[in-house]
């Protein structure tokens, strides 16, 4: 049996030779300090001994630290460690702008075309805030009419009292503000110089009103603003004294036909003022020859009409 002292070196040299192993196995100057270490007392050994337990035991921890710090940087950051202040409030606006449109909020924004504050189809503004066909949107909150006069007959169009035939004209059955125009009544009038503008069963424009006839009847007469004016230049009897074929009656028939002329003139004139178009019948001139007298008898007549078209 080897001495107690000898067992106690060797087991101090076995744990020396173990830590120097785990430290440092391939260091150069291991060795070296193998061969320190031999040289040293008792009492130096057992520090020895205990630096390399603490260098060793500061290595698992700090072996251990790395570790958590690396869970502690790929954890996701909680409410707490977020910086506030001003660069805070400039995130939550960059979060605000980035925010997507709301349809139906009645906020036109973003790639939205129109809001009318409703996700309802057929308004003229659809479901994904898209104007629809043949409506135009404006304001904010989005307000939709039909468009009239592009042949497309959305919303009130469909009504019995609008239209639209894709064009503004007037008199053609649907006026420029795609109103039905009223249909032309039948029969005869009752309003002297009443005046409208309607439509034929055709759908021919007409614009009529109720004026006299001939019989002294009222009809209504198309495609004029106003009543047309008729009258008579009539001239006195004119008598000559004289024979029938020859001046007598040639003298008479003259004078009476100057007197019906100038009036025929005098009413041309005023009818154009007024903005008609006149219009004179041929003038006649009979002429009546009393031969017991000898004298010749004329009277002439001219019928006329001032007419006032559209």
């Amino acid at each position: 049996m080897f001495p107690q002292a000898t067992v106690d070196r060797l087991l101090i040299w076995i744990s020396i030779l173990g830590a120097v192993t785990v430290v440092a196995l391939d260091s150069p100057g291991a060795q070296d300090f193998l061969g320190t270490v031999a040289n040293m007392s008792e009492g130096n050994r057992n520090e020895a001994v205990r630096s390399v337990e603490s260098a060793q035991s500061s290595s698992e921890i700090s072996s251990e630290s790395s570790e958590e710090a690396a869970v502690s940087s790929s954890a996701p950051l909680s409410s707490s460690s977020i910086p506030r202040g001003r660069n805070s409030s400039s995130g939550r606006q960059a979060r605000s702008s980035a925010r997507p449109a709301a349809c139906g909020d009645g906020v036109t924004q973003g790639n939205e075309r129109c809001d009318d504050g409703d996700q309802a189809n057929n308004d003229g503004c659809s479901s994904m805030c898209a104007v629809e066909r043949g409506w135009r949107c404006s304001g904010r909150p989005s307000l939709c009419r039909p468009i009239c006069g592009d042949r497309i007959q959305v919303g009130d169009e469909r009504s019995r009292s609008r239209c639209d035939d894709g064009n503004k004209r007037r008199g053609d059955g649907c006026d420029p503000q795609c109103q039905r125009e009223r249909q032309c009544p039948e029969g005869q009038c009752t309003a002297l110089e009443r005046r409208e503008e309607c439509v034929s069963r055709t759908g021919a424009p007409q614009a009529r009103v109720c004026c006299p006839n001939p019989d002294g009847s009222l009809s209504w007469h198309r495609n004029i603003s106003r009543c047309p004016h008729t009258g008579t230049c009539t001239s006195p009897t004119i008598q000559n004294e004289g024979n029938f074929f020859f001046r007598g009656c040639v003298r008479a028939r003259q004078e009476a036909l100057d007197l019906v002329r100038s009036c025929v003139d005098v009413k041309a004139a005023e009818c154009r003022s007024s903005g008609g178009s006149f219009r004179a019948s041929r003038c006649t001139s009979p002429e009546k020859y009393d031969a017991a007298r000898g004298i010749c008898e004329v009277r002439a007549r001219c019928a006329w009409r001032c007419e006032f078209r559209r």
